[in-house]
């Protein structure tokens, strides 16, 4: 089966602040997003890279980044749905799995890439998740004043509970 890894780097990351996009930004003296493109590529499953990025930063922030030999470039759409099916257009023939990823979560283990591998054995999606151990809260607005009541949580992950999921889910595609 191949999978393939779709990052997308088409924002403009302006809440994190800085001159440049937050997949650009510098960790560790490389940009953020050379160091999540190692963490997909690198994985031994994974035979294909998709990198979707805004048009505007193919001839400067993009130089700086190491692409991993044969990534496919592909232009983002004005947001990130429209991102992310202009990469789902562009998987080379073959993929029957494929990773989204955010170009800006860098810090992505293969055991965690795995585990999504191994999930999608069985199920036809898949998204690793975190319990969630903070105070969660639901507010509605009603006579400008916000009521804010505190939601459940067990600490546990069942599908009922909160959970935070800190990166993007990953499918198979259909057969070919």
């Amino acid at each position: 089966m191949s999978v393939t890894a779709l990052i997308v780097a088409a924002g403009r990351g302006t809440r994190a602040g800085g001159d440049i996009p937050k997949q650009y930004q510098s960790l560790a003296g490389m940009p953020i997003l050379s160091h999540t493109l190692r963490a997909l590529a690198s994985h031994p499953r994974v035979s294909a890279t998709v990198l979707v990025v805004h048009p505007d930063d193919r001839a400067g922030h993009l130089a700086k980044v190491t692409l991993p030999q044969g990534t496919i470039l592909v232009d983002g759409g004005a947001t990130r749905d429209a991102s992310v099916r202009a990469g789902l257009a562009a998987l080379p023939d073959g993929t029957a799995e494929v990773l989204i990823h955010d170009a800006a979560r860098p810090l992505l283990a293969h055991d965690v890439i795995e585990r999504v591998l191994v999930a999608l054995c069985n199920h036809p999606g898949a998204a690793p998740a975190l319990p969630v151990t903070d105070a969660l809260w639901r507010g509605s607005f009603q006579a400008k004043i916000l009521r804010l009541r505190a939601a459940p949580n067990s600490g546990a992950c069942p599908a009922a509970e909160p959970a935070a999921s800190p990166l993007p889910p990953a499918g198979r595609t259909p057969a070919t």
